[in-house]
């Protein structure tokens, strides 16, 4: 295999069989989850950044829940980019969101560290108008 990086956290299983029917499990360590070093709120918007991985050929998951720890929903797969702006996002609601890695096999690597975002929500209208005739 190649593009295997030591240290990287990623755990795939890996099931053989063996003659006597012998099911075997082990991990190959293979990408290591990206951290999430920032999320900016906007008006009804949040907008995520995060570091790469440190393997080649790697997609990201966004992932959001609404009560920190998860469960969590993917938002958006297979982005190649370390940026996402979650525009469904609706104040005053608070969301939890991961990212995750997924290399070329589609194996995940563990959530990156969690992050807190309440959107802004939109000014609240001028009151008071009159109309004054001339």
């Amino acid at each position: 295999m190649t593009g295997i990086e030591k240290g990287d956290l990623m755990t795939r299983r890996i099931w053989a069989s063996g003659l006597a029917g012998i099911v075997l499990m082990f991990a190959l360590l293979i990408s290591q989850e990206p951290q999430v070093v920032h999320a900016q709120t906007k008006v009804h918007m949040v907008t995520l950044n995060w570091t790469a991985s440190v393997t080649s050929g790697i997609t990201y998951n966004v992932c959001r829940a609404s009560v920190a720890g998860g469960p969590y929903t993917v938002l958006r797969s297979g982005l190649t980019v370390t940026t996402y702006n979650d525009g469904n996002a609706s104040a005053p609601n608070t969301y939890f969101y991961v990212v995750q890695a997924v290399d070329a096999n589609g194996f995940l690597s563990s959530n990156s560290n969690e992050v807190t975002a309440t959107p802004i929500a939109n000014p609240a209208p001028p009151t008071g108008l009159t109309v004054t005739v001339q």
